[in-house]
């Protein structure tokens, strides 16, 4: 008898150390199925991140061709294909701490873009890979979207919900869903996709 009642005592630990596990390697992707923006991290790369950028590097690129982010400016560090557009020992802090996020959170990273988005402007709401009301991308469809907050604050709109974004903070939002920003301050984020 004493025996017999160890042993479901033991398996009932394995298994809750096997969900533990699970929980704790799936977890971000598991809330991703119920909510619209989860809270990542709070982190110290912002300052060596800032120190980086290079004034020249900034482009209007971006807002030229899509007028949802006519008031932003963007220095592009990877492009949607994987190509690195800019001088990697310049931007070191950048791929550090890229390199680990993708350590710590896994998947393989693609498109990586520091933000300017002036003070009390906005980035008019849309879904990512939609114009007109036509799909003309599918690269989204596989890909989560994160913001690290270099400098300034501003509120993050997805899907009727809202949350309040801060310098240091990283957050996934959904971006296959209707969203829009307002700054608060200037606003300078690191902006990047990673496929999980």
């Amino acid at each position: 008898m004493y025996i017999y009642i160890n042993m479901y005592y033991i398996i009932y630990i394995i298994i809750l150390l096997i969900i533990l596990y699970i929980y704790h390697i799936y977890h971000i992707r598991i809330k991703k199925i119920f909510f619209n923006h989860i809270y990542i991290d709070n982190n110290n790369y912002t300052l060596k991140i800032l120190k980086c950028i290079d004034d020249n590097d900034w482009s209007s690129t971006r807002a030229k061709y899509n007028n949802v982010h006519e008031h932003t400016k963007s220095i592009t560090i990877i492009d949607q294909k994987q190509n690195i557009l800019v001088d990697e020992n310049k931007y070191y802090a950048v791929f550090d701490f890229l390199k680990n996020f993708i350590n710590k959170y896994k998947g393989e990273l693609y498109t990586v873009k520091i933000v300017l988005l002036p003070k009390n402007k906005e980035i008019k709401p849309h879904i990512d890979g939609i114009r007109n009301n036509k799909k003309y991308n599918n690269y989204y469809d596989n890909k989560d979207r994160y913001h690290l907050v270099l400098m300034g604050d501003y509120y993050l709109y997805c899907n009727n919900n809202v949350k309040y974004l801060k310098e240091g903070d990283i957050w996934w939002f959904n971006n296959k869903k209707i969203h829009s920003v307002k700054s608060i301050s200037d606003r300078i984020s690191l902006i990047f996709d990673i496929k999980h």
